[in-house]
């Protein structure tokens, strides 16, 4: 009984102590926020294509690996984990994704093909990383990107990329 009503209640499943979660969880909650969740079971992902979006954020992830089946996924946040890297292809099946929060991690650089399939991403927040430089190329496939944040990174000089984002209004 009490696990029906966990379930069928709550789709916010945040400050808890989880290492670890299953299929069955992620099903129905898209808030997984402040646990100590250290790696995303990318299995368990690939069955939810009807998720809009996913809050991850405040745990201890530290890489992302390709997360295949959210198709539907407009939003993901990150923030606040230890992601130090992200594999190339790791978000290409979220070409619906609008927007990526991946501040406060650690990340010291970035793919150039990491956003590849990401054309209607519009808002993208890479803050308070440890980015001290970017591909020329990486924020190409970025055409419809409004806000950019890099602000508290290690960057000297501006990424030659941002000439790609046409509708860049906030930087």
């Amino acid at each position: 009984k009490i696990q029906m009503r966990l379930f069928g209640w709550f789709s916010n499943i945040v400050n808890n102590n989880f290492l670890y979660i299953t299929l069955h969880f992620l099903l129905l909650c898209r808030v997984l926020s402040k646990n100590e969740l250290k790696k995303i079971d990318v299995q368990a992902l690939a069955s939810l294509s009807h998720l809009s979006s996913l809050d991850l954020s405040h745990n201890q992830i530290e890489e992302i690996l390709t997360l295949n089946g959210l198709n539907q996924l407009q939003e993901l946040f990150l923030q606040g984990n230890k992601i130090n890297s992200i594999q190339e292809k790791a978000l290409a099946s979220m070409s619906n994704l609008i927007t990526l929060n991946l501040n406060f991690n650690e990340l010291m650089e970035l793919p150039i093909n990491v956003f590849e399939d990401l054309k209607n991403l519009r808002n993208l927040t890479l803050s308070s990383n440890q980015l001290e430089s970017l591909a020329k190329d990486v924020f190409r496939p970025l055409s419809n990107l409004v806000k950019l944040h890099l602000d508290s990174n290690r960057l000297k000089i501006l990424p030659e990329g941002i000439a790609y984002l046409k509708n860049l209004q906030y930087l």
